[in-house]
Protein backbone atom coordinates (compact mmCIF):
# COMPACT_ATOMS: atom_id res chain seq x y z
CA UNK A 1 0.00 0.00 0.00
CA UNK A 2 1.06 3.57 -0.41
CA UNK A 3 1.88 6.05 1.76
CA UNK A 4 -1.68 7.86 0.73
CA UNK A 5 -3.82 5.20 0.84
CA UNK A 6 -2.52 4.52 4.89
CA UNK A 7 -3.68 8.34 5.60
CA UNK A 8 -6.56 8.35 3.88
CA UNK A 9 -7.36 4.45 5.76
CA UNK A 10 -6.71 6.31 8.71
CA UNK A 11 -8.04 9.29 8.54
CA UNK A 12 -11.15 7.41 7.65
CA UNK A 13 -10.82 5.14 11.00
CA UNK A 14 -10.42 8.13 12.68
CA UNK A 15 -13.81 9.42 11.42
CA UNK A 16 -16.02 6.63 11.98
CA UNK A 17 -14.69 5.94 14.96
CA UNK A 18 -15.70 9.34 16.27
CA UNK A 19 -18.45 9.79 14.97
CA UNK A 20 -19.59 6.41 16.76
CA UNK A 21 -18.60 7.59 20.42
CA UNK A 22 -20.62 10.99 19.88
CA UNK A 23 -23.97 8.71 18.88
CA UNK A 24 -23.19 6.39 21.80
CA UNK A 25 -22.57 9.41 24.40
CA UNK A 26 -26.21 11.33 22.65
CA UNK A 27 -27.90 8.00 23.48
CA UNK A 28 -26.76 7.89 27.01
CA UNK A 29 -27.68 11.97 27.35
CA UNK A 30 -31.53 10.93 26.00
CA UNK A 31 -31.57 7.40 28.44
CA UNK A 32 -30.85 10.57 31.29
CA UNK A 33 -33.29 13.13 30.09
CA UNK A 34 -36.11 10.33 30.04
CA UNK A 35 -35.59 9.18 33.29
CA UNK A 36 -35.67 12.83 35.04
CA UNK A 37 -38.80 13.42 32.98
CA UNK A 38 -41.00 10.04 32.76
CA UNK A 39 -41.92 7.48 36.14
CA UNK A 40 -44.26 4.82 36.87
CA UNK A 41 -47.82 6.04 37.27
CA UNK A 42 -49.59 5.06 40.47
CA UNK A 43 -52.98 4.93 39.81
CA UNK A 44 -52.24 3.92 36.18
CA UNK A 45 -50.17 1.75 34.29
CA UNK A 46 -47.58 2.46 31.83
CA UNK A 47 -45.12 5.88 31.91
CA UNK A 48 -46.13 9.32 33.59
CA UNK A 49 -44.58 12.60 33.13
CA UNK A 50 -47.39 14.72 35.00
CA UNK A 51 -47.26 14.11 39.04
CA UNK A 52 -50.78 15.38 40.48
CA UNK A 53 -50.43 18.72 43.23
CA UNK A 54 -52.64 21.22 44.19
CA UNK A 55 -51.28 23.26 41.76
CA UNK A 56 -52.35 21.47 38.32
CA UNK A 57 -55.29 19.30 40.28
CA UNK A 58 -57.27 22.01 42.24
CA UNK A 59 -60.92 21.22 42.67
CA UNK A 60 -61.32 18.43 44.36
CA UNK A 61 -60.82 15.83 42.08
CA UNK A 62 -59.33 12.59 42.98
CA UNK A 63 -54.80 11.75 42.34
CA UNK A 64 -56.11 9.27 40.57
CA UNK A 65 -58.33 10.57 38.14
CA UNK A 66 -56.13 13.91 37.84
CA UNK A 67 -53.14 11.57 36.94
CA UNK A 68 -54.76 10.17 34.13
CA UNK A 69 -56.18 13.73 32.76
CA UNK A 70 -52.61 14.93 32.75
CA UNK A 71 -50.85 12.24 31.34
CA UNK A 72 -53.56 11.14 28.72
CA UNK A 73 -51.67 11.23 25.44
Amino acid sequence: MGDVTKWVLGIVSLVVLTSGIIISINKEKEKQRYKKTHYKCEYKTGMCNTKPSWKNCSGGILDSECEKELNSE
